[in-house]
């Protein structure tokens, strides 16, 4: 099921590092819903 971000989460979201080397424990689980 999709997630709902909020606008600020979408923001962070679309703005993080696309190269950066360590996620801190909730970007992961936003990253393993979003596939």
């Amino acid at each position: 099921m999709p997630v709902i971000l909020s606008q600020q989460e979408e923001s962070l979201w679309l703005n993080r590092e696309p190269l950066k080397p360590y996620y801190d424990r909730n970007e992961i689980e936003l990253v393993a819903e979003h596939i």
